[in-house]
C-alpha cells in the first residue's frame, strides 16, 4: 500500500473560519467515496445543522512509522 485516502470535513464556524478535521481513512478510493456520499446524505437529512460543512478526500502517502 503506497497511499491512503482520508475523508476530510471542513466546517464554517461562528468565528468565520474554516475548521478542517479528518473523519476516516481508507485503503481504497472507492470506499472513501462511498463513505463521503453517506456523510453528505446524513448532513442533508439533518435540518438542525446550522454550520456550512463540506467534505473532500485527501490522498496521503502511506509510510512506515518507527
Amino acid at each position: 500500500m503506497k497511499q491512503i485516502y482520508v475523508v476530510m470535513s471542513e466546517e464554517l464556524l461562528a468565528d468565520e473560519e474554516w475548521h478542517t478535521e479528518a473523519c476516516r481513512a481508507f485503503e481504497y478510493k472507492r470506499d472513501a467515496d462511498q463513505f463521503m456520499v453517506q456523510l453528505k446524505a446524513l448532513y442533508r437529512e439533518n435540518k438542525h445543522i446550522e454550520n456550512t460543512t463540506r467534505f473532500f478526500i485527501r490522498t496521503v502517502p502511506f509510510g512506515r512509522v518507527e
